[in-house]
């Protein structure tokens, strides 16, 4: 909005745009990643000499810009960091990226870009028309089908207003979660003061907000001295011909699915040493298996940590695999190649 714009240049009273459209997108990525080492890419013009200003040619190299976000700074201090971590980054943007990538001595995986994944982009160079000889020049979009990083952030300032076009990669994001990161950020940039800590700044939309306060609403009176076991136990006795799980058109009572539930229990306790609290995890597709695993897994003493076997990239899961120090893994056929 015009309001938004306006107020994005009186931000950047003490530095450019481009540097406070760069601070507000770290800011951004480090409250969905909480991180607070952000690096990302943008591309420059790479003219340094005066007598490359006017010659026709493809000069532009890549820029790797890493910075920290401080909570406990204010968006003023933040914005100065970026500001002189960037100046220094431009001093250098005659160095060549693929040497940068040679010395860093990085390990390559076509999959993904060896040190960023995100672009941040500002285009606000003023278009000259260009006149060769009785012919000329005009811009063309064209609607790229192709993402080269996981998302870029394309700011245009256009007649007084900064539009955002995003580009990114659908095999990770969805069309409606680049919405929603679209309404974050303009709530981030609603929120921002320049003399305010960056952990008082808030990217939480107003539907989320309502959305947060309808999901957390689940105060409910119940026993604290007894453990969520015991409790299920007591409406087994007390209504075991009640339907306990629905999965599509099964329906299974508290009685069938404490069977199932034990069954599958007392085949973890008789043939694995569990110690109370052992992480074991669970890749079972969402069928009513996955509630007996559970339940299965908190009866014989351990903790459960439920794997998507679809999650991306499989790296993910093997780190998962790996860090739960699991002796052993619940998993149905189905998702046996997964893991």
């Amino acid at each position: 909005s015009r309001e938004l714009s306006d107020k994005l240049k009186r931000l950047s009273r003490d530095a450019t745009l481009f540097t406070t459209l760069l601070t507000i997108t770290n800011i951004l990525l480090s409250q969905y990643s909480n991180q607070s080492d952000i690096i990302v890419g943008t591309p420059v013009a790479n003219r340094e000499h005066e007598n490359l200003f006017n010659q026709i040619g493809f000069y532009i190299n890549t820029l790797a810009l890493r910075n920290r976000v401080d909570k406990n700074q204010t968006f003023a201090e933040n914005l100065l960091d970026v500001k002189e971590s960037s100046l220094n980054a431009f001093e250098h943007q005659s160095y060549p990226f693929d040497k940068l990538i040679e010395e860093l001595k990085l390990e390559r995986d076509l999959s993904q870009h060896p040190i960023f994944n995100i672009m941040i982009i500002l285009q606000n160079n003023r278009r000259s028309e260009l006149d060769f000889a009785g012919s000329k020049a005009e811009d063309i979009e064209i609607d790229s089908q192709v993402s080269k990083f996981d998302m870029t952030f394309n700011y245009i300032e256009i007649g007084g207003c900064i539009e955002l076009f995003i580009n990114y990669n659908r095999g990770l994001f969805k069309k409606s979660t680049i919405e929603r990161i679209v309404l974050n950020l303009e709530k981030l940039i609603d929120s921002i003061e320049l003399d305010r800590k960056l952990n008082e700044l808030n990217i939480i939309s107003s539907s989320e907000e309502r959305l947060l306060e309808s999901f957390n609403a689940t105060d409910k009176s119940y026993s604290k001295d007894k453990s969520i076991i015991e409790i299920f136990e007591e409406q087994v006795k007390e209504n075991p011909n009640n339907i306990a799980v629905v999965y599509r058109d099964k329906k299974i009572t508290y009685e069938q699915f404490n069977k199932k539930v034990n069954s599958v229990a007392n085949y973890l306790i008789e043939n694995f040493d569990i110690k109370p609290n052992d992480i074991i995890p669970i890749v079972v597709d969402r069928t009513e298996w996955m509630s007996v695993a559970m339940f299965a897994v908190l009866k014989a003493d351990g903790a459960y940590l439920p794997i998507d076997s679809s999650y991306l990239p499989q790296s993910r899961i093997d780190f998962m695999l790996k860090d739960s120090n699991a002796k052993l893994i619940l998993t149905d056929n189905s998702n046996f190649d997964s893991v």
